[in-house]
């Protein structure tokens, strides 16, 4: 954000200085007509992209004779000639970023904003103006960059400012420049957005390199320092976006060292990241977009990804930065730029960025032999596939100084040649030394003869997966993909008819090789878990668990890791001990064998664990899991961002569990902003992260803006999801359970009426989904005038649910909901029976649970404790008899057993 200090005084910048202050300077923008005003923006946005012959005849056929418009165009021009060049990185962008910002230069800033006292104008860019300013608490200098800001968006600004900038201040990092504060503030000209940064005094990088005639060795060095840098950034959740060489100085700050670098690179000079995340904290809340509200790309373009140039926000990730790194390696190396867009039109330079390849550096430095490594880090950290990048900042930085040690980058493959080469280079003494043939070839030798090995183990393993991929092959196309044709299976096949099929012949198909049939059926119980059929995916699960143990142990990584996926769905299911049965097992067996902390099945079992615990109300226990797994992941290689976003999701619920609740609601915008910026807006895991805020927001009263973004969600709910998948009906309970809030009855009855379908199509009308759409349609014809028998059906199937599902530990829940449910009674007008709700069940038992239905046994046993709870103990027998009757016929035996024993009196002692 920060210019370098000899660029201060350039005669361009005193021009602009002098504008602004010289008061004898009358811009035409202030005396036009707001009709005027408007059409020289859109004059002004439609000819700063042109080249600098084509405006002046433009102006003159648009403008005619009307002289105003055509002169405050030229002096918005003029003010954009003076600041920028078209794609000129120093600039900031293709043009001012809005007109407001041009216009509000030439007005008089008062000597106070916010706590900072301005001092002088530093520079200009697409973004606004940058002064030099003081703070007194604490004495330091900033850098304050300031923008205009409509009056009714100050509001919406202040409170999107003081977000963003608690998130970027997390940012603790030599190579970041900090950013210290945010805000709103009127003036007399209107409302003004700033920020302060630290002011750094540096020069540009690429300036840097060429004024101290950096080596390639240096300039690599340089730019794992910056890699650094941003992976710390990404480790926080911020992803930079607009990263090129105007935004990174370099200091004369003494760097400090890296365990992995080499002496001969060694720089004392750090270099500092500026305007970190400030992209996003100048955008509209509505555009977390790539194009601002006049079409402008966000963002220097010979610098942006192929993904941020075709717009597709889902797709902008850590590796968007990536490659903005390659680009600014490609220049420190070559001293120009991967693509010349200076002056093309902007379809035309965003075409180039994302068809044509960069121009080779054989070519662009041909003076100069360029180690083949160097080209491919290069060349892999801009690759348009961004799967194709290296998946992280830290991954690009440690691949550079593999390369200044000497030694095998991950980004190409460990032939033998290549091993011998990198040996011999990082032992050029000990070579040199042995001159002796004999020892050159004993270690030859040796060193092929590993390598031999090495070579012969990965055929082994090659030819194993050639087998596998030849199975899995025929049996997608055969027993999956052509179970679909008409002659086997109809023309109203549907997908999972197809899996169905298939998983019934899956074990003959693969009886020679049983562990790809376990591979199969551990992808098969993924696929059914994402198609939101849990029983299933367990089912399937299971499978591959008894295999995997069975050929390879049960300390293999790929038990371990079906255990952990059955650990998530079991949760899903609303399992919660048997998921902490799954995750503890799988803890267990990832202990006995030697791992890193961070090793992902531990963390990954950490998490799970921590989710079934919060899950079973364990909530002390489950911050203690959660933290910790959330501590590994955050110092692996990569981070998984997105299970850390959902540990801090059931983090934040065990807090409130416990009564921690000061900043709940803070906290949770903050988990919608940061998988917005990770998923994108479409994804699953924003749904879920929006669906979690308007729980909050209901819990904080804030009833206006929670009812309006549940009432949006089932529409993003059904772009992401099919008809009748679970997660698609979360969306439409949150919605049918929060809007009756503000009176909108018919809306919520359709919406919760739809998500009880959806969990009852999912499994059965027994399940514990089930039974909370039914409470959420009970809670709405409570409050509904003229439903109050609607209300009975709906309690008497909640309470139904509960009575054939829920196991001994669950009574004390139990009998809370019986007692809510009587509760309730009164506020209905329906006559009350005489003891409850329970007795209304009882009567009703023979039409409800019938003497063969798998679940009687259950309810009957469950209703015999709550009729001893209250004392009852006639009708307690009598639904304990009935149960033992039921017994054989139960669907778990064991669970009503355990029931029964807990309903049944101690038998009276002796005398």
């Amino acid at each position: 954000m920060t210019v370098p200090a000899a660029d201060e005084s350039s005669d361009s910048n005193q021009s602009a200085v002098r504008r602004t202050t010289d008061p004898s300077f009358s811009p035409h923008s202030l005396t036009l007509t707001p009709e005027q005003f408007g059409r020289v923006r859109e004059l002004f946005n439609r000819v700063s992209v042109m080249a600098p012959g084509e405006r002046q005849a433009f102006l003159d056929a648009e403008c005619g004779d009307d002289s105003s418009l055509k002169a405050a165009t030229d002096e918005l021009l003029s003010v954009l000639d003076v600041t920028m060049s078209r794609f000129n990185p120093d600039g900031g962008g293709i043009a001012l970023r809005a007109l407001g910002s041009a216009s509000f230069q030439n007005e008089t800033l008062p000597e106070l904003i916010g706590p900072f006292r301005i001092q002088r104008l530093i520079g200009r860019g697409g973004m606004g103006s940058v002064y030099l300013a003081t703070q007194q608490n604490p004495d330091r200098e900033v850098a304050l960059k300031i923008l205009r800001t409509d009056s009714d968006a100050a509001s919406a600004l202040r409170s999107r400012f003081a977000r963003e900038v608690r998130l970027l201040g997390r940012l603790e990092h030599p190579g970041i420049a900090r950013l210290y504060e945010a805000g709103t503030q009127a003036t007399a000209q209107g409302f003004v957005s700033f920020f302060a940064m630290e002011y750094v005094r540096g020069s540009r990088i690429t300036d840097y390199a060429a004024r101290n005639s950096l080596s390639i060795a240096q300039k690599l060095e340089l730019a794992a320092r910056i890699a650094d840098a941003v992976q710390h950034a990404h480790s926080k959740g911020i992803i930079h976006r607009d990263l090129k060489p105007a935004n990174i100085l370099v200091t004369d700050e003494v760097a400090p060292a890296h365990a992995g670098s080499d002496s001969t690179a060694m720089l004392a000079a750090q270099p500092k990241i500026l305007d970190f995340g400030v992209a996003r904290l100048l955008e509209p809340d509505a555009a977390h977009t790539q194009v601002t509200e006049q079409g402008l790309l966000v963002g220097t373009i010979g610098y942006m990804s192929p993904e941020q140039l075709s717009g597709d926000l889902a797709s902008i990730d850590t590796r968007t930065d990536v490659y903005a790194l390659g680009v600014i390696i490609y220049e420190l190396i070559a001293g120009k730029p991967p693509f010349d867009v200076r002056e093309k039109p902007i379809p035309e330079a965003a075409r180039i960025i994302r068809d044509d390849e960069p121009i080779a550096l054989s070519i662009a430095i041909p003076t100069q032999q360029l180690d083949r490594d160097i080209i491919t880090i290069i060349s892999k950290a801009m690759a348009k596939d961004r799967s194709r990048r290296y998946a992280t900042a830290s991954a690009l930085a440690d691949d550079l100084r593999r390369y200044l040690r000497s030694e095998p980058i991950a980004a190409r493959p460990l032939t033998l040649a290549y091993q011998l080469r990198k040996f011999a280079n990082r032992r050029r003494g000990l070579v040199a030394a042995c001159s002796v043939f004999a020892v050159a070839v004993v270690v030859g030798i040796v060193m092929i003869s590993t390598l031999y090995i090495k070579e012969q183990r990965a055929r082994g393993r090659a030819d194993h997966e050639a087998l596998q991929s030849k199975a899995v092959r025929s049996y997608l196309m055969h027993n999956l993909l052509l179970s679909a044709s008409p002659d086997m299976l109809g023309y109203e096949v549907k997908m999972l008819d197809a899996l169905k099929s298939g998983t019934a012949t899956l074990h003959d198909t693969f009886a020679d090789h049983p562990e790809i049939e376990a591979d199969i059926r551990a992808d098969l119980a993924q696929l059914y878990s994402s198609l939101g059929k849990f029983a299933e995916s367990i089912e399937q699960g299971e499978l591959a668990l008894h295999i995997f143990d069975e050929i390879l142990g049960q300390e293999n990584d790929r038990s371990i890791a079906v255990l952990n996926f059955m650990s998530g769905a079991l949760l899903e299911m609303s399992q919660p001990q048997s998921a902490l049965a799954k995750s503890e097992e799988a803890w267990n067996r990832a202990q006995r064998t030697p791992r890193e902390d961070t090793d992902p099945f531990l963390c990954t079992t950490l998490s799970t664990r921590g989710q079934a615990l919060a899950a079973l109300n364990r909530h002390e226990e489950a911050i203690a899991a959660l933290e910790d797994s959330n501590a590994r992941m955050q110092r692996s290689v990569p981070i998984d961002h997105e299970s850390i976003l959902a540990n801090k999701t059931w983090l934040l619920g065990s807090r409130k569990a416990l009564g921690q609740t000061e900043n709940a609601l803070a906290e949770c915008r903050s988990i919608v902003d940061l998988t917005l910026q990770l998923k994108g807006p479409e994804s699953p895991g924003s749904l879920s992260a929006q669906l979690n805020l308007v729980k909050e927001l209901v819990r904080a009263k804030q009833n206006d803006e929670a009812t309006t973004l549940a009432a949006s969600l089932p529409a993003l709910a059904d772009k992401i999801f099919p008809q009748g998948h679970p997660d698609h009906a979360q969306a439409y309970l949150t919605a049918a359970n929060t809007l009756p809030i503000a009176r909108r009855f018919e809306e919520a009855e359709h919406y919760g009426v739809a998500a009880y379908a959806a969990f009852v199509a999912g499994s059965d009308d027994l399940n514990w989904q089930a039974e909370r759409a039914a409470g959420v349609l009970r809670n709405i014809y409570r409050v509904w005038p003229g439903h109050a028998t609607q209300w009975l059906e709906q309690a008497k199937c909640c309470l139904r649910v509960r009575l054939m599902v829920a196991n001994v530990d669950e009574r004390s829940t139990t009998f809370d909901a019986v007692r809510q449910l009587d509760a309730e009674f009164k506020g209905v007008k329906l006559d009350r029976p005489e003891h409850g709700i329970a007795e209304m069940l009882w009567n009703e038992r023979e039409e409800l649970a019938p003497p063969d239905h798998p679940r009687r046994a259950a309810m009957l046993a469950n209703l015999a404790l709550v009729f001893a709870a209250q004392h009852r103990d006639d009708r307690r027998d009598q639904a304990l008899e009935l149960s033992r009757q039921a017994l054989p016929q139960a669907h778990d035996p064991a669970v009503v057993e355990a029931l029964i024993n807990a309903a049944t009196p101690e038998p009276a002692a002796s005398p």
